[in-house]
């Protein structure tokens, strides 16, 4: 009924941020294209990138587009919601993820894990992108774990080591510092 009301006050056809948009109907502005040349930059570089943002601004919006134009014969994007977890249940939910065998113990779980990114980089020829929704509320190990993981990534690449590069969570000094913070929110 609501839906009905703000479609007819504002002539509207469809809500225009409806969860069910299609990537083509999404709005491009100049911090979104900013995001996702920074999202290709990581991609490229196999890094790790924290974005930020208040609640509502399309995060989630924009990784949904961002993996929507990676190619399908060359990236395996993995989206994680679950974000309130044990260092245990995250390796399961990327194993999972990655058609691994469920395991209980870590480091069998970490074994699987690692083993599948092995096959799917050096047989199928695909780079995981795996993306975590709502990472602010990932756990300190959680968040300690990806840097293992980043770290083994990088120790057992086969090609020449490529530069690495690290957007973290910027911090209360940083914060409008545009360098380290990625406002989709734009003030036209």
């Amino acid at each position: 009924m609501l839906t009905t009301m703000i479609e007819s006050f504002y002539s509207f056809k469809k809500l225009p941020f409806a969860k069910a948009l299609a990537v083509s109907e999404v709005f491009s502005t100049d911090a979104s294209r900013e995001l996702h040349s920074r999202l290709d930059y990581m991609k490229d570089r196999r890094g790790i990138l924290v974005v930020t943002g208040l609640s509502g601004v399309g995060k989630t919006l924009q990784l949904r587009t961002f993996t929507d134009s990676l190619s399908v014969a060359c990236y395996l994007p993995i989206y994680l919601p679950l974000s309130t977890v044990t260092v245990s249940e995250f390796y399961r939910q990327i194993n999972a993820s990655l058609g691994g065998e469920p395991r209980f113990r870590k480091i069998d779980v970490f074994a699987s894990l690692q083993q599948q990114i092995k096959h799917l980089v050096s047989h199928e020829k695909k780079i995981p992108i795996i993306i975590l929704d709502e990472a602010h509320r990932l756990c300190r190990d959680v968040l300690l774990e990806l840097q293992v993981i980043d770290i083994h990534i990088a120790a057992n690449r086969q090609q020449p080591r490529r530069p690495k590069a690290r957007c973290l969570p910027p911090s209360p000094a940083q914060k409008h510092d545009s360098r380290f913070n990625i406002d989709l929110q734009e003030n036209h």
